[in-house]
């Protein structure tokens, strides 16, 4: 699978690496988890965390106005 780049939607010139994806546990408590790359380093996070923090390149990023809709 070929790393796919997300950028930072508050910053866009923070651009990651996709990795793939896995599942947390801790005793009985699961969470889906993202791993991605970012310049050397490579960082595990919630996905859900991720997903509102990061979105896919060449992704429009959403208005106020087309948000209303």
């Amino acid at each position: 699978m070929d790393p796919i780049e997300y950028t930072n939607r508050s910053n866009p010139s923070v651009v990651v690496h996709l990795i793939g994806q896995a599942q947390f546990r801790l005793g009985e408590m699961k969470s889906p988890v993202v791993i991605y790359r970012r310049g050397d380093n490579i960082y595990v996070r919630l996905a859900s965390e991720f997903h509102t923090k990061f979105q896919q390149r060449n992704e429009p990023t959403p208005t106020r106005s087309s948000m209303a809709q």
